[in-house]
């Protein structure tokens, strides 16, 4: 408000200014109009004197007598290119021996356009003082010419006490209706003028102001929906600079709650993930001590093949604890940090069958058969192979862990245009159709009666929908209880 103020009296200062000025000018404007002749009548007074032997003597002595009438002017008689010839006695010695003749010549033009059209008379025009080079002075002219041929001027200026005669005359008789006219039309400028800035700048900063000081922006605790709301007032495709501005604000809370609710869903998350981790890890941990302890307090009583299952049963459990922490820790580089891709042309058949003679020994220990086909080494996909290696891993780690003895689990590869179709199938227990929608999220924990003798974390799933991701694919799945599970996802085909 301050600021505002400042400018209400500045600009009050300068419109006082320029209306001093105009004011001024419409008066010197005002004389030279009404004089604007003066110098035509004593230019015909020297016409009578040219039949004279001395023209120059004759002039000098009606300027003398001119003086005497009206002490308020000085006449002076130039030649063609404004020297001066003569000029009327005064006190002072003039300064100058010529005028400058543009002001002139621009004086009689406007003179006689106003003899056709008064509307078009531009004063005032200021030429040359002798006496006052320094200022510029309102002033009559009228050419002196011979047989059509230009001689000289009669040049007469309007000294300044004259003006200020003037002045006070026409202060006193015609201005203090026209000033007071030029007051209030001032008044009723400045008074229009405080409502726009009001309107279209304090107001608007105001309410900037209050937007942007709500307690929902220090109390993290309170949403910011309520207080989005109230910023319906800035209009997004506005020109008006307040109007970007509260919009940007209105954009910046959104953005601010929807981060705050993304926040906020993922402290949950990660609360019910570490949780859900705690009760994965708890059981094998348990599991590890137990049969630790017990291998120590009968170490001497138990027999050698007591021992060794002691410690065959400690070692799965550590297994399965070394498994969950790889899979945290694998998920926490997946989210957090940038994965560089190294992506190649790989023989996707040739690439499964290896994965699959990694788990020969287990299947055949629950004798599932392990099937690949089509074998064909000719189909190419783009990929990263450590990636893809996890992700295939994971899915058929997973396909014989969920299969029961005798079942069957089968990798098959099909061409689909550009891409090629990789499908891994298993006919084992199956997942509940309720929890087809959760099985990729990293907090999933496969709880169900069906897993309940497995220990998954379901960061496995989730890591390979991640891997997937990167390549721009994605995965799918399709189960029936009891019936099987089956899990598809497609790689870009490339040629050889």
């Amino acid at each position: 408000m301050l600021n505002i103020g400042l400018l209400m009296v500045a600009f009050v200062a300068i419109g006082s200014y320029f209306f001093i000025v105009q004011l001024k000018n419409q008066q010197q404007a005002m004389s030279q109009v009404y004089y604007k002749d003066l110098a035509t009548h004593v230019a015909r007074h020297y016409r009578e004197l040219e039949q004279s032997s001395n023209t120059t003597n004759g002039i000098v002595e009606i300027f003398n007598e001119l003086v005497a009438l009206g002490p308020f002017f000085e006449h002076y008689l130039l030649d063609s290119q404004g020297r001066i010839q003569a000029f009327s006695a005064t006190n002072q010695k003039i300064k100058l021996a010529a005028v400058d003749i543009v002001p002139i010549k621009l004086f009689l033009q406007n003179l006689a356009a106003s003899k056709i059209r008064p509307q078009k008379i531009r004063f005032p025009i200021y030429g040359t003082n002798p006496l006052d080079p320094t200022h510029k002075s309102i002033f009559s002219v009228a050419p002196i010419q011979s047989a059509k041929q230009l001689k000289g001027y009669i040049y007469i200026v309007f000294r300044s006490d004259q003006t200020a005669n003037q002045y006070v005359t026409f202060a006193n008789t015609y201005q203090p209706a026209y000033i007071a006219s030029l007051l209030a039309t001032l008044a009723i400028f400045i008074v229009l003028l405080i409502l726009i800035l009001n309107y279209f700048v304090v107001r608007p900063l105001k309410l900037l102001r209050t937007h942007t000081n709500q307690k929902a922006l220090r109390q993290p605790d309170q949403t910011l929906y309520p207080k989005i709301k109230q910023l319906t007032y800035w209009q997004k495709n506005s020109s008006n600079e307040f109007h970007q501005v509260g919009t940007a604000l209105r954009t910046t809370l959104k953005m601010l709650t929807l981060q705050r609710n993304r926040l906020i869903e993922s402290d949950q998350s990660q609360r019910t993930f570490f949780a859900d981790f705690s009760h994965d890890l708890r059981s094998p941990m348990a599991s590890l001590l137990g049969y630790l302890e017990t291998y120590l307090l009968y170490f001497n009583s138990a027999c050698k093949f007591e021992r060794k299952h002691y410690i065959e049963t400690a070692y799965e459990s550590a297994k399965k604890i070394n498994q969950l922490t790889k899979e945290i820790f694998d998920g926490t580089d997946l989210d957090y940090q940038e994965t560089s891709m190294n992506l190649e042309p790989l023989p996707i058949a040739d690439f499964c069958q290896e994965i699959l003679k990694n788990y020969q020994v287990k299947a055949k220990t629950k004798n599932i058969t392990l099937q690949l086909k089509p074998c064909d080494s000719s189909v190419l996909v783009m990929g990263d192979i450590e990636k893809l290696d996890r992700v295939l891993n994971n899915l058929i780690e997973n396909a014989i862990r969920h299969t029961l003895e005798g079942g069957k689990v089968i990798v098959s590869i099909r061409n689909r245009k550009s891409f090629v179709r990789i499908t891994v199938v298993d006919n084992g227990v199956g997942i509940p159709q309720a929890d087809l929608p959760y099985i990729f999220d990293a907090q999933d924990t496969g709880q169900d009666q069906t897993h309940a003798h497995t220990v998954h974390s379901g960061l496995g799933l989730a890591i390979a929908k991640r891997l997937l991701e990167l390549h721009q694919t994605t995965i799918e799945v399709d189960s029936v209880l009891h019936g099987g599970t089956r899990f598809d996802f497609y790689l870009r085909q490339t040629q050889h």
